[in-house]
């Protein structure tokens, strides 16, 4: 209250929050703000060498010598109190390439110093809230509040998740023994060999590091309750932070991991007597334990030493410097923010102090998320992209405020301090009374002896009215349209500019194009009701409101019949001149989508290209414009084609001709059908290259009662000897990745663009972030169904239906392009996007 009156005096009208958790949270993001627009980066050189032994070959980075031999700062280079903090750094090009210079050219180099060790890390302590938030928003970007949303509806609602408001991340003894029980509730999927892994080792003793009973206050750590989660309806993000919680949870019976890790020093004797020290460290996974079942989120790059020993020569490859620059202090996500908050305690110098807020920092795990929140919603912060950063106004409240206890956790950590006293019977309420109104008055007094700069009061608290003006409002043309707490006003009649339209924001330069009377550009970023993102300009009507503006698509070319721009105007392209004029093209002919390129094509030039897909047959045509309207002309792609490729028994070209593919020097003959399908230009051209195709569907057997057109099956075409093809009837089974991702499901399914393709290795499916994918996807593959499609969630029963032999899913309401009616995914493994969403009857 003392501030927001006290900015009013300087004509302000914002109402302004101070709080003892908020501002030093606040005051946390200022100061690494402030440290990376002040930090100017310094330019360094590394020297890397590559080195040789009878063991191998390692690179190596140049580190200063310390008097006993170990890796130190001395003898200095310079008086740089940098050489301290970074042995691996020369500060000065010229000296880096002389030492460079010195190990290239030296003759005698060995190993001066092996050091190896295998080194166990346990698994991780289970989740408290704050460390789940931090991990779900490294993961999946969630922010804190979504997080603790979820968790307490897997808590509240599907009772899958124990109560997850809690700051411990330990359970208590008396749970243990009924801990098989909650493991068998996740005994499926990608758990249930590690969970029963641990049921064959039960009774096991679990450590202090998860059972200790001192470290459990009012709730324990967050673990599964036992209860099967596939019993219920359980969304996107549910999933997401149940299995978190879960994987975390099984890893806390399994074996530690064993990691082998080495250091090598080598020094080489310089010609000027100097002795300089390549250093290499490495690390490699012996023994992956607990990370099987909770892999890290990220995976370090190990690095392989070779076997090598004290003394033995070393032969120096290469020596070359590499420049490098230092970097900014990162800026603050939710995660890091999190964990800074958490920690605010150890910044605290007086032990007391610190030790009062070891438990709880700044704020509780169930408040952290609605202080950033907080800080949000008044402006103090704002987000960009993955990380919170301070607002003008928020840096304007720390710097203006008087008392910087305020801005520090130490009044925090006082009043903790007293309360625990209290609770002891140390203190009385009395007392810490008292000195809460002593420190009130002081607070109210140094605020109202603030006198701030007027920049800064404007920008903590801008004026209501007379604020910034964009110019003479266009609809009165009396007033001036100026800045207002959310937007843009006029200061004489009804004229307002929102600073938020359908979700997005509205700039100053867009609010400047509406007060000059202009339309403002195509911008992205606005969602209607239904969620959906759209993309318009905006305008000011004649009633003085701002209303979306959809201008004309770009013309595609003239109309053959009135010169009119042709456009896409819905569901068909016609020209500027409206009904008067017959020109009109329809989006879809013979139940095929045209593609725009071939309404160009036919505008342009009468004709267009051949374009596939027509009827029930999947026949190809022309788009010709003739008598007045737009014609399909048939066309034989196959005769069209011309020589194909070289016949694979003599070379010869082989071309289409009288019902079949035949080659020009020899008697080899692909027939035009095969088993009642069709072979197209691109499969014959696969077959005479490659010896075989992908893996076709189409083809049919003989029609019997039960199938009187004949049953459909998948087959593979082959160049058989002495000319001819056969069906290849076999499917590929997937490969599975050694040390990769589990496969989705519980089993391993098939990546169908693989087969398809008729790819060596099949993939098989995984569950990444946010869409199921193949595991091959370094190798090329680019196979993936998203989790949400057009804003309808897609379960594990839809995508092993689409993947499997229906190839499609069944039809469902829920499709936003569907409009309320049912629609279905159909696999399309040689598009991307490799399906399409068809309603029932046709294609949307």
């Amino acid at each position: 209250r003392a501030m927001t009156v006290k900015m009013r005096q300087f004509g302000g009208d914002a109402l302004l929050s101070v709080g003892r958790v908020q501002t030093p949270t606040l005051a946390l993001l200022v100061e690494r703000d402030l440290a990376i627009e002040d930090f100017t980066p310094r330019t360094y050189w590394q020297i890397k060498g590559k080195l040789s032994a009878v063991g191998g070959e390692w690179l190596a980075t140049w580190n200063r010598i310390g008097p006993r031999g170990g890796v130190l700062p001395t003898p200095k280079v310079s008086d740089d109190p940098a050489d301290e903090a970074w042995p691996d750094r020369i500060w000065d090009k010229d000296q880096a390439k002389q030492v460079a210079s010195l190990i290239g050219e030296a003759q005698g180099a060995s190993v001066h110093r092996v050091q190896r060790k295998d080194k166990r890390e346990a698994p991780p302590m289970l989740y408290d809230l704050t460390t789940l938030q931090k991990e779900a928003n490294r993961r999946f970007g969630y922010t804190a509040k979504r997080t603790l949303e979820v968790a307490q509806r897997l808590y509240e609602q599907h009772k899958v998740l124990t109560y997850p408001r809690t700051d411990s991340r330990h359970l208590s003894s008396d749970q243990v023994e009924g801990l098989p029980k909650v493991l068998r509730g996740i005994s499926f999927g990608p758990y249930e060999p590690h969970v029963q892994a641990a049921l064959d080792r039960w009774p096991m003793r679990l450590s202090k590091r998860f059972v200790d009973n001192a470290e459990v206050s009012d709730h324990h750590a967050i673990i599964p309750t036992g209860t099967d989660p596939r019993r219920s309806n359980l969304s996107v993000e549910d999933k997401r932070i149940f299995d978190l919680v879960a994987r975390r949870f099984a890893a806390m019976f399994a074996k530690d991991a064993i990691f082998a890790t080495a250091t090598i020093d080598v020094r080489v004797t310089c010609s000027d007597r100097s002795v300089q020290c390549l250093l290499a460290k490495g690390r490699s996974q012996i023994d992956p334990g607990w990370r099987l079942v909770d892999p890290p989120a990220k995976k370090g790059k190990e690095l392989l030493l070779p076997a090598v020993n004290k003394d033995d020569p070393v032969e120096i490859r290469e020596a070359r410097v590499k420049e490098g620059s230092t970097r900014p202090p990162q800026r603050y996500s939710e995660a890091t923010l999190l964990s800074a908050m958490e920690r605010a305690g150890e910044q605290l110098e007086e032990r007391e102090l610190a030790r009062a807020m070891k438990r709880n920092g700044l704020g509780t795990p169930a408040t952290r998320a609605a202080i950033i929140e907080t800080l949000l919603a008044r402006r103090y912060a704002a987000r960009e992209a993955k990380h919170v950063v301070s607002t003008a106004q928020g840096r304007a409240l720390i710097q203006v405020l008087p008392i910087p206890q305020l801005c520090s956790a130490a009044l925090t950590g006082r009043w903790e301090a007293r309360l625990v006293a209290m609770s002891e019977g140390k203190e009385s309420r009395q007392e810490f009374m008292v000195d809460v109104k002593t420190l009130t008055s002081s607070v109210v007094s140094s605020i109202a002896s603030i006198t701030p700069d007027a920049e800064r009061a404007r920008t903590l608290s801008p004026p209501m009215e007379g604020g910034k003006s964009l110019g003479g409002c266009p609809l009165c043309h009396a007033g001036e349209v100026r800045q207002q707490r959310f937007g843009w006003s006029c200061d004489q009649c009804t004229l307002r500019i929102p600073g938020k339209i359908a979700g997005r924001d509205v700039s100053e330069r867009m609010a400047k194009t509406l007060v000059k009377g202009d339309t403002t550009a195509v911008v992205k970023g606005f969602k209607a009701r239904s969620g959906k993102s759209f993309a318009a300009a905006l305008q000011i009507s004649d009633e003085g409101k701002v209303v979306f503006h959809f201008p004309d698509p770009d013309p595609l070319g003239a109309c053959p019949l009135c010169q009119k721009p042709v456009r896409r105007r819905g569901k068909v392209w016609t020209c500027d001149t409206g009904r008067s004029c017959s020109f009109v093209v329809y989006g879809e002919m013979q139940g095929k989508a045209l593609p725009e390129s071939a309404v160009v094509q036919l505008v342009e030039r009468g004709v267009s290209e051949p374009v596939s897909g027509f009827g029930d047959g999947g026949w190809s045509a022309r788009l010709v414009w003739e008598q007045g309207r737009v014609h399909l002309n048939r066309v034989d792609l196959r005769r069209e084609a011309g020589p194909v490729g070289r016949c694979r028994e003599c070379s010869g070209e082989v071309s289409w001709g009288g019902g079949s593919w035949r080659c020009s020097g020899c008697r080899s003959v692909i027939a035009g059908v095969i088993s009642r399908r069709e072979l197209s230009v691109d499969e014959v051209r696969m077959l005479l290259a490659e010896g075989r195709t992908a893996r076709l569907d189409g083809f049919r057997q003989r029609p019997t009662e039960k199938h009187p057109d004949g049953a459909v099956f998948k087959a593979t075409l082959v160049w058989s000897e002495g000319g001819g093809v056969e069906l290849d009837y076999s499917v590929p089974k997937p490969t599975i990745v050694v040390d990769g991702p589990p496969p989705a499901f519980g089993e391993a399914v098939a990546c169908p663009r693989c087969v398809d393709e008729g790819r060596d290795h099949v993939g098989y499916l995984i569950a990444g972030r946010s869409a199921w994918g193949c595991a091959r996807f370094r190798q090329g593959c680019r196979f993936v169904v998203p989790f949400e499609v057009d804003g309808r969630e897609m379960t594990e029963a839809d995508v092993k239906r689409l993947v499997g032999k229906h190839r499609a899913t069944r039809y469902v309401k829920g499709f936003a392009s569907a409009e309320g009616k049912t629609a279905r995914l159909k696999l399309n493994t040689a598009d991307d996007p490799a399906w399409v969403i068809e309603r029932r009857g046709r294609k949307s």
